[in-house]
């Protein structure tokens, strides 16, 4: 699958174009997107980590699951992936959440959905 022609990191900057965030779901959560960005978890492989910066808009009062879902070229969930934020936080954050699919993960995915949940 992997193509010598194109890199992980030109699919990682191809895949980063090609996540919809749910802002009324992070909205939902006192939560804000400031970016998203991507890249290989390696120089060997093609697994992916995604980037999220992002603000509250107030403390949460909850744990907080931020998501990425992703996408293979039919439209096929084929991985998913998150990191919990704890109640009490208030601020500013980088997370970063692996996607990890036999070293493939950014040759199998063409879009990917980034949003928040209550939980976790």
């Amino acid at each position: 699958m992997p193509s010598e022609n194109i890199s992980a990191f030109a699919k990682a900057k191809e895949l980063r174009n090609n996540i919809a965030v749910a802002a009324n779901m992070f909205a939902a959560n006192s939560l804000q997107v400031i970016r998203v960005n991507c890249g290989p978890l390696s120089q060997e492989g093609a697994d992916l980590k995604v980037f999220v910066e992002l603000s509250t808009t107030g403390r949460l009062t909850e744990n907080v699951t931020v998501k990425i879902d992703l996408y293979d070229e039919d439209g096929v969930l084929f991985l998913t992936g998150g990191e919990t934020i704890q109640a009490g936080f208030s601020g500013y954050k980088t997370l970063g959440i692996e996607c990890v699919c036999d070293g493939l993960t950014l040759y199998k995915a063409v879009k990917g959905k980034l949003y928040a949940v209550l939980g976790g």
